[in-house]
């Protein structure tokens, strides 16, 4: 589990908008990414140390056993920005439509935060 639900409310708005869409570009709801690839969009490094965690794996695409990593969950990162920016979306079940209601929402909330 990961530390970020111990964060204060309100640690989501020191994060780059560009970050977030960089997010976005980079998950689909069942990605493990890279915590420097994450830093290196723009978040801090603190938030992503909070969220990074001990995955493993069970298969690759092509058939390849995983071994474990140390990575960003997309989707926990994505959900708890958008729950920490008070951004409403639809709690889908699954994975991938989850992430892609937040990632609409959290959209439309930039796009509106940016034109106002």
């Amino acid at each position: 589990m990961s530390d970020a639900k111990k964060k204060p409310a309100g640690w989501s708005r020191e994060i780059p908008h560009d970050a977030i869409k960089a997010l976005i570009e980079m998950g689909e709801g069942h990605s493990l990414l890279r915590p420097a690839a994450l830093v290196e969009a723009g978040f801090p490094a603190d938030i992503i140390a909070s969220f990074t965690g001990t995955h493993l794996p069970d298969y690759f695409p092509d058939g390849t056993k995983g071994k474990e990593v140390r990575a960003v969950y997309d989707l926990h990162l994505l959900c708890a920005l958008a729950d920490d920016l008070g951004v409403e979306y639809f709690h889908a079940d699954g994975r991938g439509r989850r992430f892609r209601q937040a990632s609409a929402a959290l959209t439309e909330y930039l796009d509106a935060e940016s034109a106002g």
